[in-house]
Parts: structure tokens; sequence; C-alpha cells
């Protein structure tokens, strides 16, 4: 039975960013990179709240002064890979600067041979070779500016962009917080809670897990449009639907039921859904056919 709900616990918790990976993120190395990126800037915003954490003893067990430092940190680090994407994204649709015919030809005339200068007529132009030269740096420029396009072609747009951290971001987090929980599923018995006497603690675990997972991708596409659009109401509305998710994890520390954190949480991932959907709608990606 306990490795029935291993397994029940692994599929609940990381199904749908699976599926969100294979179907959408995989067919594109560009957005496994992102992917893995979001990954890294998530790890690394919890490193620096590990640090806050650390450095101040008294306010270890103080929640309302870990969590929203801790949420804090880990929008901050949305909008620096925000601004590495930014200046990256903005980089490679640049085009570049083709030396044009004209000018070389006037930088020809500008240095005539100085042979000819001194009346031998009979030795060769050396603006030839200086020709020939200038129109292989042409082509090679032109080379440079097709592969250039195609790259871009292939390349995800913004909203793809803002689903690949945000599923990186969700999935290194149900790494770092789930693991171990998911590995006692796999023990000898089941561990039950005062506020959940008849769910296993490690379902309840895995559907909250779960949950943020879906919400990483939401706030990150929220936080995209915000930082692209500098649309403060939906920047502040990223950090305020975390830290109230944050927070409501904390609804049956003390007892009562383990709904009271279940269900608003997933109305908040519901709200968020909402709110995702308008702004992408506001940004023009994607349409609706009337």
């Amino acid at each position: 039975m306990t490795l029935v709900l291993f397994f029940g616990c692994l599929f609940v918790t990381f199904g749908p960013a699976l599926a969100l990976f294979f179907l959408f993120i995989a067919n594109n190395n560009q957005l496994i990179i992102l992917t893995i990126g979001g990954s890294f800037f998530w790890l690394l915003s919890i490193l620096v709240a590990s640090l806050w954490w650390f450095i101040i003893p008294p306010l270890r067990t103080t929640f309302a002064f870990v969590i929203p430092f801790s949420v804090l940190f880990q929008e901050l680090g949305r909008y620096a890979f925000y601004r590495l994407f930014d200046w990256g994204f903005s980089a490679s649709t640049r085009p570049p600067t083709l030396p044009s015919s004209s000018s070389s030809l006037s930088n020809n005339n500008s240095n005539p041979n100085p042979a000819n200068n001194n009346g031998d007529s009979s030795q060769p132009a050396a603006a030839q070779p200086a020709s020939g030269a200038t129109e292989l740096e042409r082509r090679r420029a032109v080379m440079r500016e097709n592969a250039r396009l195609r790259s871009l072609a292939q390349m995800p747009n913004r909203l793809a962009s803002a689903t690949a951290l945000g599923l990186g971001s969700g999935i290194t987090y149900a790494l770092v917080m789930y693991t171990s929980v998911l590995w006692e599923a796999s023990g000898p018995g089941s561990m039950f809670s005062q506020a959940c006497p008849n769910t296993s603690l490690f379902m309840v675990s895995a559907l909250i897990t779960s949950l943020f997972v879906v919400l990483h991708v939401f706030l990150s596409i929220i936080g995209f449009e915000g930082f692209r659009t500098k649309n403060k109401a939906l920047m502040a509305s990223a950090w305020v639907i975390h830290l109230v998710a944050a927070f409501l994890t904390m609804a049956n520390l003390n007892g009562g039921n383990c709904a009271g954190s279940i269900i608003p949480i997933f109305i908040l991932v519901v709200l968020a859904g909402i709110v995702t959907r308008w702004a992408v709608l506001r940004s023009g990606f994607v349409r609706v056919k009337d």
C-alpha cells in the first residue's frame, strides 16, 4: 500500500509539470534552456533567503518575518532573470550593420595606388583585392544575418519564455521542498495529522506542492507581462498572490482542517489563472476568436 501511495503522490506532484514540459517545452531547445535558467535563479533566490534567515537567529521561528522576505527574494530573482532575458532577446533581434558597397568604393577612391602616382601604369591597381575582400566580408555578413533570421524564426515568444521560466521554478520548488517528504512515503507506513486524520499527510503535501507548481507558472507570466509593460498593478499582484499563498500553507499549523489550506490555495491558483488570462490577452500574444 505504501508503494501505491508513493507513486500516487509522485504523479500528483509532478504530473501536471511533466505534461506541460513534454507537450510544450521539450520540442524547443531554447525553452529547455530557459527552464534550466528559471531553476537556477529560483535556487539562487532561495539561497539568499536562507542566508537572510541564518543571520537573524531570533526571528528564525517567526513566520510572519521569514515568509515575506522569502517571497520577496523569489520575486526579485524572477525580475533579475527577466532583465537578463530581455537583454538577450533584444540583442538577438537587433539586425547587424552590413557594409555598403558605396562606402567601400569611396574608401578605395580615397586611397589610390601610390605606384600610379609615380607614373608607373604597368603595375595593376591595388583596389581590386581590397574590393574583393570587402565583397567577401559582405557575403559573410549576409550569411550571418540569414543565420540570425533562421534562429529568430525558431525563437519562442515572450509568453512561451515566461511559461518555461515559471515551470523551471515550479519543478525546482517541488524537488527541493517535497522530495524528502516523498521519500518517506515509500516507508512501511503512512503518516496522519490532527488536521487531516483521514488523509495521508504525504498526499496533502503532494496536492499543495502541485498547486504551487502551477502557481509559479502563472506568477511568471503575470510578472513578465508586468515587467514588460511597466504595469505596477501586475507586478504587485504577482507578489501579493505569492505572499498570500505562502501564508495559507500555515493555516493548519495549529490544528483545524487541512481543507482550510488546500481549498483557499486552490481558489488562489484559479484567481491567478484568471489574472494570467487577462494579462495574456492584454499583451496581444494570444487572441480569442470570435
